[in-house]
This record gives structure tokens, C-alpha cells and sequence, in this order.
């Protein structure tokens, strides 16, 4: 047991300098499921040698960043085959991880109505949600106009027979060596997506998903709603794009356009029915004018009377005895009443 506990350790001090505490972390949590299937449900051994307090902590984290909608220019750089950009384009609109969209089947997508199952996937919890209706469109479109074989036991991101790359795996161009090749292909340029030293991390296709998240939560959009799409179980996996998600918010970076409107052959496919969207300003899946629903950010602003609201003003001079009208926010009523008029007041209160 000694002996394997040392060359646990020793294989962690031979793990290359440049490599992050996340990456050696992980390198030790594989080790340590490793050992715990030993134990069962193969009982090879009696128990793990690995001792609690074994996986390092993550001592320092590195910067990271993601898409701005305005670098979305990607999706319309032909040179990039259109299969890996209407996979990016996926990715930054839907949330999930490269491995569940990769392995999407098209009897896991419904084109037609919109929505997606994710059956299997890495925390073994099935889930399933309404895509986006530019998502839905283009995903349509993809299928009826540049498919090779749409079947519903087919892949739903392959090339196309024409391509030089037909019948390659999707997978292999995933890589984020590839996508950040795609990305200066494009034309950007911006440091912090191509930067990799002790303090930043370059961008890598994995954080398209951190683009979905970032730019939902800068639209109002909850947790639970992000949650159903990306897969994440803890809050605390969220609750670290927030900061970035406030900074997009003050700068109005706004959202992406939509998918179906943002790749050219898409865009020049006529779709075989007009396409439905429940909100006509929409800028897209994750665009500034969200949905109807338990995700809207209600921001609408509204006329009201402190009296109709509930309160009552107390009269200390004549021309306090007024109505003031005052310009309330229907969710902060009770924050925002006092300051908007002024006055002291009081709850009525009806017998």
C-alpha cells in the first residue's frame, strides 16, 4: 500500500511545470477513481491506498475569457468548413458540452418543434429543453439543405459528402489547437483570446459553453435556466461567470445574432415554412430581449401612483396633499417607491 502511495505522489511531481493546478487535480482525481473501482466493484484490492487529503488544491486560477458577440464573425468566414461553424455557432447559443453536441444524433434533436434530449452525458442525469428559435431554424436548414444523410440514427454535425474532409470524425476538428486556428483565420486578433502564461489561459472551444453561460446571466437569465441546458450540478460552476457576466452587462456587449441569420448558406437557404419566433426583437438565443417566461427580466418601466401601489403620502404642506405620479419598476416596487417620490410613506392599510 506504501509503495503505491509513493508512486501516486511521484507520478504528480513528474507532471510538467507549465501544467495547472487544475490539470495535476484532475490527473489526481484519476488516479483516485481508479483505486476506489479497484476496491469495488472489481475487488482487487481490500482498500485505496490514496488518503483523504490526497488530491491537491487549486492554489492559483488562471484568467480566462470568451467570444464576444461581436467576434461571431467566425460563423461567416467561408474558409472554415460550415459544419464546424454551425457547431460553434451550437456551442455559444446552447450551452452543452463539445462531447454531448459531437454525438448529438438527430433522433436527440427535434428540428421541427425545437427541442433537444440529452439522454447520456457525463453526470449520467438526462435532460432535455426548448433550443432557441434561431437555433431550431438553423439546425433545420442545416439538415434540409446541406446534410449528407439526415437519418434520425445519423450524426447531426458531419461534412458533407462534398467536402474534402467527408467522412472524417467531427471530433478529431474540435480540438482547441484547430479552433483557435479557425479563430485567426477570421481575422481576430483580440490578446486575451491567444494568450497562455502563468496568469491567462487562451481560448479553447470548451469555452464556448463559458459564452453561452456569460452572456445568458448578463441577460437576466436564472440559474435554473442555464442549468437545464449546460448540465452543471452545483450553482458555484455558474456562480463563476457572474463576474464577467456583470461586465458584459456595463459594457452592452449585447447578444449574439441570430445562428440562422449568421452563417451565410444558412442564411441563403429559403426555409420550406416562415420561422417561428415568440419574440420578433430577439437578437437570438441569447440576445438582450430574452423570451416571455419564468427567464424574462422584467425591466419594463411603468406609471403608477404611490396611492395605487399601496402607499398613501403624508400631507406635511398643501401641495404635498397631490397625487405625485411616480415612474415605479413593477419588481423593485418596494425598493424604489420612497426615493421616486420623495416623501415619507406609509403602508395604507385597509379595514
Amino acid at each position: 500500500m506504501i509503495a503505491q502511495l509513493e508512486h501516486a505522489q511521484e507520478l504528480l511531481r513528474r507532471m510538467p511545470p507549465d501544467k495547472a493546478d487544475a490539470t495535476v487535480r484532475h490527473v489526481a482525481q484519476s488516479m483516485h477513481r481508479l483505486f476506489n473501482l479497484a476496491v469495488f466493484p472489481t475487488r482487487l484490492i481490500e482498500r485505496s491506498p490514496l488518503p483523504r487529503g490526497f488530491l491537491p488544491q487549486i492554489v492559483h486560477r488562471r484568467a480566462k475569457t470568451y467570444l464576444y458577440p461581436e467576434e461571431a464573425q467566425v460563423l461567416t468566414f467561408r474558409e472554415i468548413p460550415l459544419v464546424l461553424r454551425v457547431l460553434y455557432g451550437f456551442l455559444d447559443r446552447e450551452g452543452c458540452r463539445v462531447t454531448e453536441a459531437t454525438t448529438l444524433d438527430f433522433c436527440d434533436v427535434d428540428p421541427d418543434y425545437g427541442e433537444i434530449h440529452l439522454d447520456a452525458n457525463k453526470t449520467n442525469d438526462p435532460r432535455s429543453w426548448a433550443m432557441g428559435s434561431d437555433t431550431t431554424e438553423a439546425l433545420r436548414r442545416w439538415r434540409d439543405h446541406f446534410h449528407p444523410s439526415p437519418a434520425p440514427s445519423t450524426r447531426v454535425f458531419v461534412y458533407p459528402e462534398t467536402s474534402r474532409e467527408a467522412g472524417e470524425p467531427i471530433d478529431g476538428a474540435a480540438r482547441a489547437e484547430e479552433f483557435r486556428a479557425n479563430l485567426r483565420k477570421a481575422g481576430l486578433a483580440r490578446p486575451q483570446l491567444f494568450m497562455n502564461d502563468h496568469e491567462r489561459r487562451h481560448i479553447c472551444i470548451h469555452d464556448l459553453r463559458a459564452t453561452f453561460v456569460t452572456i445568458a446571466l448578463a441577460a437576466g437569465k436564472t440559474e435554473t435556466w442555464v442549468a437545464d441546458r449546460t448540465g452543471h450540478s452545483s450553482s458555484d460552476q455558474i456562480h463563476t461567470h457572474r463576474r464577467q457576466a456583470r461586465t458584459h452587462a456595463e459594457l452592452k456587449l449585447g447578444g449574439l445574432a441570430p445562428l440562422h441569420e449568421a452563417i451565410p448558406e444558412l442564411r441563403a437557404a429559403v426555409p420550406d415554412h416562415p420561422v417561428r419566433s415568440s419574440d420578433p426583437h430577439s437578437r437570438g438565443s441569447s440576445g438582450d430581449r430574452p423570451q416571455e417566461g419564468e427567464n424574462q427580466m422584467h425591466s419594463e418601466i411603468s406609471e403608477t401612483t404611490a396611492e395605487r401601489a399601496g402607499f398613501e403620502i403624508v400631507p406635511t404642506t398643501l401641495a404635498a396633499r397631490r397625487m405625485i405620479v411616480v415612474r415605479l419598476k413593477f419588481s423593485r416596487i418596494t425598493l424604489l417607491a420612497a426615493s421616486a417620490c420623495r416623501r415619507p410613506l406609509h403602508r395604507t392599510v385597509v379595514t
